[in-house]
């Protein structure tokens, strides 16, 4: 879901020249070990440089999705997320950090004053999240509780759709519903090239998405589902997939038809790589691309995302 932005992906909805949205990745650690994760990129571990958020926030785009591996990491990331945040609300721009909510706490009052929402990864339900994600599902209920308590304004839950959860779509909905204030947003997961370990048993087929989506005892109310269209292997079959999708969310569906930079959406790391959604979930082609320069960077926010492709 980061590499779409999470739920800033709902912001994406129609092709556009300039670019709209930014995903931020502020960090390269995280406190979890997720199976399912793509940011698994084997570079040193340190934080985005001061300029690149200082052109980020000089930019013209509407909003910034700030993930990390996990920008609640500790105390030290959490005050560079507030830097960020703080960066980034000055210039008038929405701004949403994506997080597995674990460490909450650390998240200041004036910080999540400032957010316009929090995105939540758990991808599993009360009873199978322990053993998907690693972590206490108490903890992540305390986190969120600590995000409400906080004022944070919308809380969002995102689910990744895989093999080891897909049969439990209803419960996934229930759960997602009772932690969000906000959305519960639905992706399917995608293998990509990385640099660490994933296993080979997570796909899902797009007709296995359908049979889930299309049962009678799911109950999607106030769920969206966002994925790349890319995904559908057949591309005779994308057009129907969509149809069927839509017919069922009743619209709540976000379905890329192109790679997502032509809707507005960049990728920019920590080391001030720049890159498409396509082109980030595969951390292991990283090294593919070389970091910007300050101006460089200044140069291709000012031009249309779908530039990149």
């Amino acid at each position: 879901m980061g590499a779409f932005a999470g739920s800033a992906a709902l912001l994406c909805q129609v092709l556009r020249s300039d670019v709209s949205v930014i995903t931020l990745t502020m960090n390269n650690s995280c406190n979890l070990r997720c199976p399912h994760c793509y940011l698994q990129f084997a570079q040193e571990d340190k934080f985005v440089a001061p300029w690149v958020v200082e052109t980020i926030a000089e930019s013209d785009a509407e909003a910034v999705a700030i993930v990390g591996m996990e920008p609640l990491l500790n105390r030290d990331s959490a005050r560079k997320l507030a830097s960020i945040v703080e960066a980034v609300k000055s210039r008038d721009k929405k701004v949403g950090v994506i997080t597995n909510g674990l460490n909450a706490h650390l998240l200041s009052r004036e910080t999540a004053a400032l957010v316009d929402w929090v995105d939540v990864s758990v991808d599993g339900t009360r009873e199978t999240y322990g053993s998907i994600r690693g972590a206490p599902v108490r903890k992540l209920e305390r986190g969120i509780e600590t995000l409400d308590r906080l004022g944070v304004r919308q809380i969002n839950v995102l689910h990744t759709l895989h093999a080891g959860n897909l049969s439990q779509l209803g419960d996934l909905a229930d759960f997602g519903r009772d932690l969000a204030t906000g959305q519960v947003v639905l992706s399917p997961f995608c293998a990509t090239r990385h640099e660490g370990s994933q296993p080979r048993d997570l796909d899902i087929t797009s007709g296995a998405l359908l049979q889930a989506l299309e049962r009678s005892d799911v109950d999607l109310d106030d769920c969206w589902i966002v994925l790349d269209l890319d995904w559908v292997a057949e591309p005779q079959l994308r057009q129907q997939f969509a149809d069927r999708v839509e017919r069922q969310l009743g619209g709540r569906s976000i379905m890329f038809r192109a790679d997502p930079a032509a809707y507005g959406m960049v990728r920019i790391t920590y080391d001030a790589r720049v890159m498409t959604p396509r082109q980030a979930m595969h951390t292991g082609d990283y090294r593919r691309s070389r970091p910007r320069t300050r101006e460089e960077l200044s140069q291709v926010l000012a031009r249309p995302a779908a530039q990149l492709i």
